[in-house]
């Protein structure tokens, strides 16, 4: 009986470490493409007037997938984490005394709707450079991650106000993120 109590416990040993190997064998096998940018120009045409504003508006799409630091990963994607938006100003015209008055940008999912979106309300000069960081303080940040995981294609959109009628805007929007991966067949 004591022997077959040593066997028990030494093959529960040996069950329990093989386990335990094969995940750290798995785990091996991931890599994390760091700082993978994801991004669009956004062309912004002048809109409706709204007491003494102007507005302006822009969408482009973004697909994810079409990255290509990221297309020998797409089918082992384990983890995306955002780590900033950047909204740059990367054409004004007239090329000063533009003043951005308030603005709203969003990030939706193509296919299954989710949304992020976030809104400053406050008065700032726009000249080519301008930037506008966004990070995980931003509230639903979180949001951007899901969208960006699913890699469909989604729908990048800019609307505000300016000071002033006869202007046209172009922003570039930019995602920058680490992904954890798996590492393809071919390369282990």
């Amino acid at each position: 009986m004591k022997k077959l109590t040593y066997l028990i416990i030494a093959m529960t040993l040996i069950v329990g470490t093989s386990v335990t190997s094969c995940k750290k064998i798995t785990d091996l096998l991931e890599i994390t493409l760091r700082d993978v940018v994801f991004d669009v120009d956004v062309d912004a045409s002048e809109l409706t007037t709204k007491d003494n504003s102007f507005g302006f508006g822009g969408t482009a799409t973004l697909n994810p997938a079409g990255n290509s630091d990221l297309a020998p990963y797409l089918s082992t994607i384990r983890r995306v984490e955002i780590k900033e938006i950047k909204v740059t100003v990367t054409s004004v015209t007239p090329a000063t005394g533009l003043d951005l008055l308030d603005a709203s940008f969003s990030l939706t999912d193509n296919t299954n709707s989710d949304n992020f979106t976030y809104t400053i309300s406050s008065t700032n000069p726009l000249t080519v450079g301008t930037v506008i960081t966004l990070d995980s303080s931003t509230p639903n940040f979180d949001k951007v991650s899901d969208i960006i995981s699913a890699l469909h294609s989604s729908t990048v959109s800019l609307q505000g106000h300016v000071n002033q009628t006869g202007f046209t805007i172009g922003f570039n929007y930019s995602i920058k993120a680490d992904i954890t991966v798996g590492v393809p067949e071919g390369d282990k």
